[in-house]
Formats: C-alpha cells, structure tokens, sequence
C-alpha cells in the first residue's frame, strides 16, 4: 500500500531522514488523531472543557498544550460535528499548526501581518495571544480561501483583524516595514499531510511542483522581510518535509539579506522536534539555518519547519 506514493518521494524522504523514513512512513499511512482547541474568544474555556467532560467525550489533554485536546478515532464525529464546532467555541486543528503563532509571540497592541493567511488557523491563535486588540492584516490570493478565511475569522469572534484578497508578495510595495511581527506560513507541497488512502493529497506532487513551490516562497518572504519593521520577528514555517522549501529557502534569504535578517534559536519543549538538515544535495548550508527546527509526524503531530528571523536594520 505504501508503494502508491510516488517512487521519488519515497526515494527523497529515506535520504531527509534515514533514521526516520519508516515511522514517518507508517503515520501517513494510518493518520493522526483528532485534535482541537479551546477558543478562548468564544467563551470561558474551562467552562467548554467541563461541559465536554459532562457529555462523556473521552477527551484527552495534548501534551504540552495547555488548551489543546485529542479524541480517539471512534469519537471523531462527536468533536467535528459537535456544536462547539460550529459557534466556535472549539477549533478542530493539528497542534503543530499552532506552533508557528507561539514562536512568533505577537503581544496585545502589535500590528501584525500574517502573510497567506487561509483558511485561518493561525490567524485565530494570534488573535487569542493578542487577546483580541491592535491590528492583524490577514492576507490571501485565492478568492474562494479568502472566504474560507473570513467566515473562520468570523465564527471564532476574532475582531482585531483586516481581511485582504491580494497576492502576498507584492504587499511590502503598500506597506514598506510597517509591521512589528510577520508570520508567512508559505504554501508548499503539504508532504506531510499526505494520507496513502486519499490520492487527492499527493497526486499533486512532483520534482516540478517542489520547485515551483521554492520560487513562490522566495518571492513572499521577501515581501515578509520587505513589510517587517527594523527590530521585528518574522516566523516562515511549511508543513513539507522538501529541503528546497525548508532549509534552502531560509539559506536563500539569508544570502539575499545578509547581516541585516537572523535565524533566533526556538525554544520548544516537543519530543518530536529535531534538528534541521545541515547539509543537502552536498550543499553546505548557512551556519544559522542550524537554529531552525523540524518536527517530525507521529499520531499527534503533523511535520512542520520552522524558523524564526530578527531583522536588525533597515531594507527598504
């Protein structure tokens, strides 16, 4: 069954992780659980907690993550289709989605900008984190995801954000170093959401779209360095395993931005969470690429790369 992936995938992720390549193998096949989050904008979230518990819900505490809680198989229906859900009291998310907006650290007041924002997940933790105040410019190029975007914003009561339908890359030309922090979860070919029993999640995939996928995330983290005020954190983060959409394109920007942007060591208590590649195709990376991190998939946690950036001075 595991043959159905295309032979180069297989191929590429044994020599990105040797160690690794069976387990991560295994967890596409067989999936994560079901995880969701308190929305603490929708309602008192010890109060939701209880009245799941009083419903017999057999919830369980993430590890790690003081608001964020699994269900085991047999009870996925009962979280993504219960109420909660729907009023927004609850948001159903995998926890290394919510990662990205903790190492980014926005505090209340800020002027944030998350850069391709849709459908939304992370715009909704920033939201909380900023306890609903200042300013978060939530922008996305697809018509139909900008409205995924809006109506998630809406249902889960966040009212400190401005929602734009433009094209990423081109907002540092309107918004020249105007943001405090920038949070740019690039699009990218989603390796490690591929499911085995679902082809629509990987018949996408290719050497090709990998490089295409490298080519747009150049081109928006530059607007994010470009919008990104002198002193600022910029976040980049992808859910793909590909060294060209991870570690190369940091090394690519940090070449582009030199002594002006550096990687900040992260600090993330995971016990999935390993080290970067330092090395790739005999490419010898940037030194500072070494303080970025991976997360590697198990029956919780969905693969992720994350880096974190300070900009020391001006670019524009």
């Amino acid at each position: 069954m595991i043959s159905q992936f295309p032979d180069l995938f297989l191929e590429r992720l044994e020599e990105i992780y040797p160690d690794n390549h069976k387990s991560i193998l295994s967890n596409l096949t067989e999936g994560h659980l079901t995880t969701f989050w308190l929305n603490p904008m929708r309602g008192n979230i010890d109060d939701t907690y209880k009245k799941l518990i009083k419903e017999k819900i057999p919830i369980c505490q993430v590890p790690g993550f003081k608001e964020v809680y699994s269900v085991p198989p047999e009870n996925r229906r009962d979280i993504t289709y219960h109420r909660f859900a729907s009023d927004g009291r609850i948001y159903i998310v995998n926890p290394s989605s919510l990662i990205p907006p903790i190492v980014l650290n926005p505090q209340p007041g800020e002027n944030i900008l998350d850069l391709t924002a849709a459908p939304g997940s992370k715009t909704i933790q920033i939201a909380a984190l900023m306890e609903n105040t200042g300013n978060i410019s939530a922008v996305d190029i697809v018509r139909h995801r900008y409205y995924k975007l809006k109506a998630n914003l809406e249902r889960n009561g966040v009212s400190n954000a401005s929602i734009y339908n433009k094209d990423g890359i081109s907002v540092w030309i309107n918004c020249p170093e105007q943001f405090d922090r920038v949070l740019l979860d690039a699009p990218c070919t989603t390796e490690s959401r591929f499911n085995i029993h679902d082809e629509k999640t990987y018949h996408h995939w290719s050497k090709k779209k990998i490089l295409e996928m490298n080519r747009k995330q150049r081109q928006l983290l530059y607007s994010a360095v470009q919008s990104l005020k002198p002193g600022g954190t910029l976040v980049y983060s992808t859910c793909t395993f590909s060294p060209e959409e991870n570690e190369l394109t940091v090394h690519s920007i940090l070449k582009k931005f030199k002594n002006v942007l550096t990687t900040e060591p992260i600090s993330i208590n995971l016990p999935t969470a390993t080290d970067p590649l330092k090395t790739w195709k005999n490419k010898i990376l940037n030194d500072q690429v070494k303080k970025c991190i991976r997360i590697l998939p198990d029956k919780i946690f969905e693969g992720f790369f994350i880096c974190k950036f300070k900009k020391h001075s001006s670019t524009i």
